[in-house]
């Protein structure tokens, strides 16, 4: 209908289609490989295990001191406090362990993550020239040059 095709808002040069400008879109397969986790993705770890864990090892020791120490009476507000400090404990190694094992944030290269790519994204890598960085895009967030994914708004 051409009053529709009147009212289409082109989103500056994302599209669907798997064909762009005469172009057969790039094969994931050939895109450039996911780039080398630097060294602070390995040593970033260390430093929060260390946090957590004295922490979680010193707010412990404190209540259990102020609870069981040698003039305490064992009340009942002493051993709900016992139980918290342990439980709000547990919950912050199993987050850490989450984190350190469970790929939180990490987006994989698929069929959804990588297209639409933008047409002057797919231009330049078919160029050879240098991208520059991401842009904010209204349906898929923003698209990341480095990695060649979108990642989400959220």
């Amino acid at each position: 209908m051409p009053i529709l095709d009147a009212l289409r808002c082109d989103m500056g040069g994302d599209t669907d289609d798997d064909d762009v400008e005469g172009f057969q879109r790039i094969p994931i397969a050939d895109l450039a490989p996911m780039p080398y986790r630097g060294t602070g993705y390995r040593t970033e770890p260390i430093m929060g295990i260390c946090v957590v864990g004295v922490l979680c090892a010193i707010l412990v020791a404190v209540t259990q001191g102020v609870t069981n120490g040698p003039d305490a009476e064992a009340t009942q507000l002493g051993q709900i406090a016992v139980i918290l400090i342990w439980a709000e404990a547990s919950i912050a190694i199993l987050s850490t362990l989450y984190l350190l094992f469970g790929d939180a944030g990490v987006i994989k290269r698929t069929e959804e993550s990588c297209y639409p790519i933008p047409s002057e994204v797919e231009q330049r890598i078919r160029a050879l020239k240098n991208i520059p960085g991401p842009q904010g895009d209204i349906r898929h967030g923003s698209y990341c040059v480095r990695c060649l994914v979108w990642r989400s708004k959220d």
